[in-house]
């Protein structure tokens, strides 16, 4: 029995580093970037974030992707933002393009001119279309948010 634990354990380590180091690392799927993000103090206004799918991943439509945005004592948003598709893909179950994300945000009319961050987290479910797996990703985003004076 000890004998074949140690000629087993080997192989098992061995298998696990194959299978590892053949799949291609999701990193971070969804990236986005801040394209509009200047409010003015005490009015509301919008901030966008443009999504982008890392190349060779995919965005399933089910469970539905979404920004939360955490609450802040400076503004008020409305969340979470739901995910919409800007253009349809091959796969009815994937996004194919994703529109941006428009946030609602109030300034409150007391808060000085600055930039503040808003913190949210982006929740989805992708897919690798090379290697055929999909996982679950919950990430932690911090948006920035210029305030001007009115």
């Amino acid at each position: 029995m000890r004998f074949t634990s140690l000629i087993l354990a080997p192989l098992q380590i061995f298998s696990v580093v194959l299978f590892l180091m053949g799949q291609s690392d999701p990193g971070t799927v969804l990236q986005h970037r801040v394209t509009a993000n200047q409010l003015t103090s005490g009015e509301p206004g919008i901030v966008t974030l443009e999504l982008g799918v890392k190349e060779g991943f995919k965005i399933a439509k089910k469970p539905p992707p979404m920004l939360q945005l955490a609450s802040n004592p400076n503004f008020e948003v409305k969340s979470p933002v739901l995910f919409q598709e800007a253009r349809a893909g091959k796969d009815p179950e994937y996004y194919g393009e994703l529109k941006p994300l428009e946030i609602s945000v109030l300034t409150r009319l007391e808060i000085p001119p600055k930039q503040y961050e808003l913190d949210g987290r982006l929740t989805y479910i992708y897919c690798s279309e090379k290697d055929k797996y999909c996982g679950r990703s919950a990430t932690n985003i911090k948006i920035p948010v210029v305030v001007v004076k009115k």
